[in-house]
């Protein structure tokens, strides 16, 4: 049997979509099943200096952190959820998974992808970082050693991007670069303290289906589907991001002086076609 066009890339996209539309987001006294035993640490800010509306009428932007821990993964490993409300209305939601390396080959000296196989469940991304990244030990991929990026990828503490939404009533006001700021903030006030930051941008499922309908040809579909997808490229570039290698995979340094901030997005590597 023919699979539909469209199931078909959806499949494709699932490959490196790490952009889902709805994530579960925790109540209180729920447990992530993700991490058995988890604690959590939660806390609320408000971000006052952003305007998404003229200065008489900007609203409060409120932040709302959630950082579940759980015992066997807390010494080297945290997630960070944080909701953006406005006016009492959930605008945006981002997720990242941080790993302290120094720690987690001192706990862990083993293969860095076998010591993160607990975190895939649920959290796929973690593991999907280290396979198409690194070697066994840690290192860079040979093949990944390309300008800007080098040695300086095998060490410090990285923050993997798994999740970024804004509603789209809300996108194009600057909410998408709040929520980053926000996972980034957090991340630098680790124990470890934070060197990098990855991302696979992703097209999101819903975007997808509001998108694209039965009429369009294979083509079109098609077209649509990449359309959406250079849209996150480009905003991940913009915010400073830089492809490592001729992966999906995209880096921020924290590092001003890192060689990508002399990049311009324009000036990014492509993947062959």
């Amino acid at each position: 049997m023919k699979i539909p066009f469209e199931t078909q890339l959806h499949q494709e996209l699932e490959q490196f979509t790490l952009l889902p539309y709805d994530a579960p987001k925790l109540q209180d006294g729920d447990t992530n099943p993700e991490e058995e035993n988890n604690h959590t640490n939660k806390g609320t800010v408000i971000t006052s200096s952003v305007s998404l509306y003229p200065p008489k009428t900007s609203p409060e932007i409120h932040l709302e952190y959630e950082i579940p821990t759980s015992p066997k993964l807390q010494h080297f490993s945290k997630k960070f959820d944080v909701w953006a409300t406005l006016n009492g209305t959930e605008v945006g939601q981002a997720r990242a998974r941080y790993i302290d390396r120094r720690r987690l080959k001192q706990l862990k000296p083993l293969s860095m992808s076998k010591s993160l196989q607990e975190l895939n469940d649920g959290d796929s991304d973690a593991l999907a970082f280290t396979q198409q990244l690194f070697n066994d030990n840690g290192t860079l991929q040979a093949k990944n050693i390309m300008y800007p990026w080098g040695n300086e990828l095998n060490k410090g503490a990285v923050l993997i991007l798994s999740y970024l939404m804004v509603e789209k009533e809300f996108r194009r006001q600057g909410m998408a670069r709040i929520l980053l700021n926000a996972v980034i903030e957090k991340a630098k006030n680790a124990k470890g303290g934070l060197q990098f930051m990855f991302v696979r941008p992703g097209a999101i499922p819903a975007d997808l289906d509001d998108a694209i309908n039965d009429t369009m040809s294979s083509e079109e579909q098609a077209a649509v589907a990449k359309s959406i997808y250079d849209t996150a490229v480009r905003f991940y570039r913009s915010f400073g991001f830089r492809r490592v290698g001729h992966t999906k995979w995209f880096c921020l340094a924290m590092d001003p002086s890192h060689p990508s901030h002399r990049i311009t997005p324009t000036e990014d590597r492509n993947p062959p076609i």
